[in-house]
Protein backbone atom coordinates (compact mmCIF):
# COMPACT_ATOMS: atom_id res chain seq x y z
CA UNK A 1 0.00 0.00 0.00
CA UNK A 2 2.80 2.42 0.90
CA UNK A 3 4.55 1.68 -2.39
CA UNK A 4 1.36 2.39 -4.33
CA UNK A 5 0.83 5.64 -2.47
CA UNK A 6 4.41 6.65 -3.27
CA UNK A 7 3.85 5.94 -6.95
CA UNK A 8 0.62 7.96 -7.00
CA UNK A 9 2.31 10.84 -5.19
CA UNK A 10 5.29 10.78 -7.54
CA UNK A 11 3.05 10.87 -10.62
CA UNK A 12 0.81 13.68 -9.38
CA UNK A 13 3.59 15.89 -8.04
CA UNK A 14 6.52 14.96 -10.32
CA UNK A 15 8.62 14.70 -7.19
CA UNK A 16 11.00 11.81 -6.62
CA UNK A 17 10.03 9.43 -3.84
CA UNK A 18 12.90 7.63 -2.11
CA UNK A 19 15.19 8.18 -5.08
CA UNK A 20 12.84 6.67 -7.64
CA UNK A 21 11.98 8.70 -10.68
CA UNK A 22 8.54 8.88 -12.24
CA UNK A 23 9.33 6.52 -15.11
CA UNK A 24 10.65 3.82 -12.79
CA UNK A 25 7.52 4.08 -10.66
CA UNK A 26 5.27 3.67 -13.69
CA UNK A 27 7.28 0.64 -14.82
CA UNK A 28 7.20 -1.01 -11.39
CA UNK A 29 3.40 -0.85 -11.02
CA UNK A 30 0.71 0.12 -13.47
CA UNK A 31 -0.76 3.55 -13.00
CA UNK A 32 -4.15 1.92 -13.35
CA UNK A 33 -3.55 0.02 -10.10
CA UNK A 34 -2.82 3.10 -8.02
CA UNK A 35 -5.23 5.57 -9.58
CA UNK A 36 -7.81 4.98 -6.87
CA UNK A 37 -5.34 6.54 -4.41
CA UNK A 38 -5.25 9.85 -6.30
CA UNK A 39 -7.95 11.38 -4.02
CA UNK A 40 -5.78 10.52 -1.01
CA UNK A 41 -2.82 12.32 -2.56
CA UNK A 42 -5.10 15.25 -3.31
CA UNK A 43 -6.24 15.23 0.30
CA UNK A 44 -2.62 15.44 1.43
CA UNK A 45 -1.78 18.26 -1.00
CA UNK A 46 -4.84 20.23 0.04
CA UNK A 47 -4.21 19.44 3.70
CA UNK A 48 -0.71 20.89 3.68
CA UNK A 49 -2.00 24.00 1.92
CA UNK A 50 -4.82 24.30 4.47
CA UNK A 51 -2.34 24.14 7.34
CA UNK A 52 -0.40 26.99 5.75
CA UNK A 53 -3.64 28.95 5.32
CA UNK A 54 -4.46 28.48 9.01
CA UNK A 55 -0.95 29.50 10.09
CA UNK A 56 -0.94 32.66 7.99
CA UNK A 57 -4.40 33.66 9.19
CA UNK A 58 -3.43 32.98 12.81
CA UNK A 59 -0.52 35.42 12.69
CA UNK A 60 -2.74 38.10 11.19
CA UNK A 61 -2.01 37.92 7.46
CA UNK A 62 -5.02 39.23 5.46
CA UNK A 63 -7.26 36.62 3.84
CA UNK A 64 -6.39 37.62 0.28
CA UNK A 65 -2.65 37.34 0.92
CA UNK A 66 -3.05 34.06 2.83
CA UNK A 67 -5.10 32.58 -0.02
CA UNK A 68 -2.54 33.67 -2.60
CA UNK A 69 0.34 32.09 -0.71
CA UNK A 70 -1.65 28.90 -0.06
CA UNK A 71 -2.56 28.44 -3.73
CA UNK A 72 1.02 29.24 -4.66
CA UNK A 73 2.18 26.58 -2.22
CA UNK A 74 -0.01 23.97 -3.95
CA UNK A 75 1.53 24.96 -7.28
CA UNK A 76 5.02 24.62 -5.85
CA UNK A 77 4.19 21.33 -4.14
CA UNK A 78 3.01 19.78 -7.41
CA UNK A 79 5.76 21.41 -9.51
CA UNK A 80 2.97 23.16 -11.47
CA UNK A 81 2.35 19.83 -13.23
CA UNK A 82 -1.37 20.26 -13.81
CA UNK A 83 -1.11 23.98 -14.50
CA UNK A 84 1.34 23.33 -17.31
CA UNK A 85 -0.84 20.55 -18.68
CA UNK A 86 -3.90 22.82 -18.64
CA UNK A 87 -1.99 25.47 -20.54
CA UNK A 88 -0.96 23.04 -23.29
CA UNK A 89 -4.48 21.58 -23.45
CA UNK A 90 -5.99 25.04 -23.85
CA UNK A 91 -3.57 25.76 -26.69
CA UNK A 92 -4.54 22.49 -28.36
CA UNK A 93 -8.27 23.05 -28.00
CA UNK A 94 -7.97 26.59 -29.32
CA UNK A 95 -5.91 25.56 -32.35
CA UNK A 96 -7.52 25.30 -35.77
CA UNK A 97 -4.60 23.30 -37.13
CA UNK A 98 -5.27 20.00 -35.36
CA UNK A 99 -6.41 17.27 -37.75
CA UNK A 100 -6.51 13.49 -37.72
CA UNK A 101 -2.93 13.48 -38.97
CA UNK A 102 -1.74 16.21 -36.62
CA UNK A 103 -3.11 15.49 -33.16
CA UNK A 104 -0.52 17.40 -31.21
CA UNK A 105 1.15 20.76 -31.35
CA UNK A 106 4.90 20.99 -31.12
CA UNK A 107 5.69 20.09 -27.55
CA UNK A 108 7.96 22.62 -25.91
CA UNK A 109 8.15 24.77 -22.81
CA UNK A 110 6.36 27.69 -24.39
CA UNK A 111 2.68 28.36 -23.85
CA UNK A 112 0.77 30.40 -26.37
CA UNK A 113 -1.58 33.25 -25.55
CA UNK A 114 -4.65 31.11 -24.91
CA UNK A 115 -2.79 28.87 -22.52
CA UNK A 116 -1.31 31.77 -20.58
CA UNK A 117 -4.64 33.58 -20.32
CA UNK A 118 -6.45 30.44 -19.21
CA UNK A 119 -3.87 29.78 -16.49
CA UNK A 120 -4.12 33.39 -15.30
CA UNK A 121 -7.91 33.25 -15.08
CA UNK A 122 -7.93 29.86 -13.35
CA UNK A 123 -5.29 30.89 -10.81
CA UNK A 124 -6.92 34.21 -9.97
CA UNK A 125 -10.30 32.49 -9.60
CA UNK A 126 -8.89 29.89 -7.21
CA UNK A 127 -7.25 32.58 -5.10
CA UNK A 128 -10.37 34.77 -5.08
CA UNK A 129 -12.68 31.96 -4.00
CA UNK A 130 -10.44 30.78 -1.16
CA UNK A 131 -9.93 34.38 -0.03
CA UNK A 132 -13.66 35.12 -0.07
CA UNK A 133 -14.41 32.13 2.15
CA UNK A 134 -11.41 32.72 4.43
CA UNK A 135 -12.54 36.30 5.00
CA UNK A 136 -15.65 34.88 6.68
CA UNK A 137 -14.47 31.50 8.00
CA UNK A 138 -10.91 30.21 7.71
CA UNK A 139 -11.96 26.70 8.71
CA UNK A 140 -14.51 26.54 5.91
CA UNK A 141 -11.92 27.86 3.44
CA UNK A 142 -9.49 25.15 4.51
CA UNK A 143 -12.18 22.48 4.13
CA UNK A 144 -13.08 23.72 0.64
CA UNK A 145 -9.41 23.83 -0.37
CA UNK A 146 -8.79 20.24 0.71
CA UNK A 147 -12.04 18.96 -0.80
CA UNK A 148 -11.35 20.65 -4.14
CA UNK A 149 -7.90 19.09 -4.40
CA UNK A 150 -9.27 15.70 -3.37
CA UNK A 151 -12.42 15.62 -5.52
CA UNK A 152 -10.74 16.95 -8.67
CA UNK A 153 -8.14 14.17 -8.61
CA UNK A 154 -10.75 11.45 -8.19
CA UNK A 155 -11.93 12.23 -11.76
CA UNK A 156 -8.80 10.87 -13.43
CA UNK A 157 -9.95 7.26 -13.56
CA UNK A 158 -13.30 8.19 -15.11
CA UNK A 159 -11.67 10.31 -17.81
CA UNK A 160 -9.18 7.54 -18.62
CA UNK A 161 -11.97 4.98 -18.96
CA UNK A 162 -14.20 7.27 -21.01
CA UNK A 163 -11.66 8.62 -23.46
CA UNK A 164 -9.37 6.44 -25.58
CA UNK A 165 -5.71 7.06 -24.80
CA UNK A 166 -3.89 8.63 -27.73
CA UNK A 167 -0.93 6.49 -28.72
CA UNK A 168 1.96 8.93 -28.52
CA UNK A 169 5.51 8.41 -27.37
CA UNK A 170 5.29 11.33 -24.94
CA UNK A 171 1.93 10.21 -23.55
CA UNK A 172 2.68 8.32 -20.32
CA UNK A 173 -0.91 7.08 -20.04
CA UNK A 174 -0.95 5.35 -23.44
CA UNK A 175 -2.41 1.87 -23.09
CA UNK A 176 -3.41 2.36 -19.45
CA UNK A 177 -7.05 1.54 -18.69
CA UNK A 178 -8.29 1.59 -15.08
CA UNK A 179 -10.71 -1.19 -14.25
CA UNK A 180 -14.33 -0.40 -13.51
CA UNK A 181 -13.71 -1.30 -9.88
CA UNK A 182 -10.75 1.06 -9.58
CA UNK A 183 -12.79 3.82 -11.22
CA UNK A 184 -15.69 3.52 -8.82
CA UNK A 185 -13.31 3.16 -5.89
CA UNK A 186 -11.61 6.43 -6.84
CA UNK A 187 -14.91 8.31 -7.18
CA UNK A 188 -16.31 6.84 -3.97
CA UNK A 189 -13.20 7.65 -1.97
CA UNK A 190 -12.96 11.19 -3.35
CA UNK A 191 -16.66 11.81 -2.81
CA UNK A 192 -16.60 10.46 0.74
CA UNK A 193 -13.58 12.49 1.82
CA UNK A 194 -14.96 15.64 0.21
CA UNK A 195 -18.39 15.13 1.78
CA UNK A 196 -16.90 14.70 5.25
CA UNK A 197 -14.99 17.95 4.82
CA UNK A 198 -17.86 20.00 3.40
CA UNK A 199 -20.78 18.60 5.38
CA UNK A 200 -20.48 21.13 8.21
CA UNK A 201 -19.76 24.34 6.26
CA UNK A 202 -21.92 23.50 3.22
CA UNK A 203 -24.65 21.25 4.58
CA UNK A 204 -26.92 19.87 1.86
CA UNK A 205 -25.21 22.16 -0.61
CA UNK A 206 -22.30 19.74 -0.83
CA UNK A 207 -24.28 17.80 -3.45
CA UNK A 208 -24.28 20.88 -5.69
CA UNK A 209 -20.56 21.37 -5.05
CA UNK A 210 -19.63 17.81 -5.98
CA UNK A 211 -21.92 17.93 -9.01
CA UNK A 212 -20.22 21.12 -10.20
CA UNK A 213 -16.79 19.49 -10.02
CA UNK A 214 -18.06 16.44 -11.86
CA UNK A 215 -19.74 18.51 -14.56
CA UNK A 216 -16.59 20.57 -15.09
CA UNK A 217 -14.64 17.33 -15.55
CA UNK A 218 -17.22 16.09 -18.06
CA UNK A 219 -17.04 19.31 -20.10
CA UNK A 220 -13.24 19.12 -20.40
CA UNK A 221 -13.47 15.48 -21.40
CA UNK A 222 -16.18 16.17 -23.98
CA UNK A 223 -14.21 19.02 -25.55
CA UNK A 224 -11.10 16.86 -25.66
CA UNK A 225 -13.00 14.02 -27.29
CA UNK A 226 -14.34 16.32 -29.99
CA UNK A 227 -11.11 18.19 -30.64
CA UNK A 228 -8.25 15.75 -30.14
CA UNK A 229 -10.27 12.52 -30.07
CA UNK A 230 -8.70 11.03 -26.99
CA UNK A 231 -6.93 11.35 -23.67
CA UNK A 232 -3.45 12.63 -22.96
CA UNK A 233 -1.74 13.82 -19.80
CA UNK A 234 -2.74 17.34 -20.79
CA UNK A 235 -6.39 16.29 -20.70
CA UNK A 236 -5.97 14.84 -17.21
CA UNK A 237 -4.18 17.93 -15.92
CA UNK A 238 -6.72 20.24 -17.52
CA UNK A 239 -9.55 18.22 -16.01
CA UNK A 240 -8.01 18.50 -12.55
CA UNK A 241 -7.53 22.25 -12.75
CA UNK A 242 -10.99 23.02 -14.10
CA UNK A 243 -12.72 20.62 -11.69
CA UNK A 244 -10.81 22.06 -8.72
CA UNK A 245 -11.73 25.60 -9.73
CA UNK A 246 -15.40 24.74 -10.25
CA UNK A 247 -15.52 23.03 -6.87
CA UNK A 248 -14.02 26.07 -5.17
CA UNK A 249 -16.31 28.52 -6.98
CA UNK A 250 -19.51 26.70 -6.05
CA UNK A 251 -18.19 26.05 -2.54
CA UNK A 252 -17.76 29.80 -2.03
CA UNK A 253 -21.30 30.45 -3.24
CA UNK A 254 -22.82 27.74 -1.06
CA UNK A 255 -20.81 28.43 2.09
CA UNK A 256 -21.47 32.17 1.90
CA UNK A 257 -25.19 31.56 1.49
CA UNK A 258 -25.52 32.82 -2.06
CA UNK A 259 -26.50 29.41 -3.44
CA UNK A 260 -28.80 27.09 -1.54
Amino acid sequence: MIDKLQIATSYLTKRNIEGKDETEDLDSASLAEVIWLFPVVGFGIGGLSAILLFALSWIGIPAAVSATISIGFVTWLTCAKHEKELGFLTDKLSSRDLTDNNLELEKNDRLRSYGVLCLAIITVTRIATVASIAHVDVGAAAAALIAANCWSRSMFASIMRWLPAIDQKENAISGIMPSEGETWKSLALGGLLSALLLLTPAGGGLIIILAAGGMASFVVGWLSLRKIEGCTEEVLGGTQQVAETATLVISSAVIMGNLA
